[in-house]
């Protein structure tokens, strides 16, 4: 009797040791899945999305403030498109040598594409600066020639996001 009193508190032992570690088990589980929630809603995510779809934004101001200085041609709306086209580029000299310069390491596109951009935000830039007379067909045909390197560069910072976010989906999967 004395063996199979054993037996048994054994058997239950061993039960409930294995109990126990599918509770810790599932709990790690649950840990896993907050820090991957967390990662998907950090502020550094949101933040390079959030970028993205600035660019693209004050790029479209940029061409609205032109469209409306071709209905109107008067000095306040040449002023819109300084302003404009002053915000965007600020943006885009954040990504060369501001926050967003760390996400064009190891990205061949991004460094490929936003020397030209910047070429042509400084170029432009100089012209606002001097208050040089601005011939607006060839703004508007040299921001057509720019629009494919803008659209790559925001690619890529989109591509980066992704990245962020498959390597925090391999972290959370071992």
């Amino acid at each position: 009797m004395t063996l199979n009193n054993l037996k048994f508190r054994t058997s239950c032992a061993c039960i409930a040791i294995i109990l126990f570690a599918v509770f810790l088990l599932i709990l790690n589980f649950e840990h896993q899945a907050q820090l991957l929630i967390t990662e998907f809603n950090s502020p550094a995510q949101r933040k390079i999305l959030k970028e993205v779809r600035s660019a693209n934004k004050e790029y479209s101001f940029v061409e609205k403030a032109i469209q409306d200085y071709e209905t109107s041609p008067d000095t306040s709306n040449l002023q819109n498109i300084k302003l404009q086209f002053h915000v965007f580029s600020e943006r885009i000299e954040k990504y060369h040598n501001g926050t967003y310069a760390s996400l064009s390491e190891n990205n061949r596109l991004f460094q490929e594409n936003l020397p030209p951009l910047l070429r042509w935000v400084e170029k432009y830039k100089n012209i606002f600066n001097k208050e040089e007379k601005i011939n607006i067909n060839v703004l508007q045909s040299s921001m057509t020639k720019v629009a494919p390197h803008l659209r790559i560069v925001v690619n890529a910072l989109d591509e980066r996001n992704n990245e962020l976010l498959e390597k925090t989906k391999k972290n959370f999967h071992p």
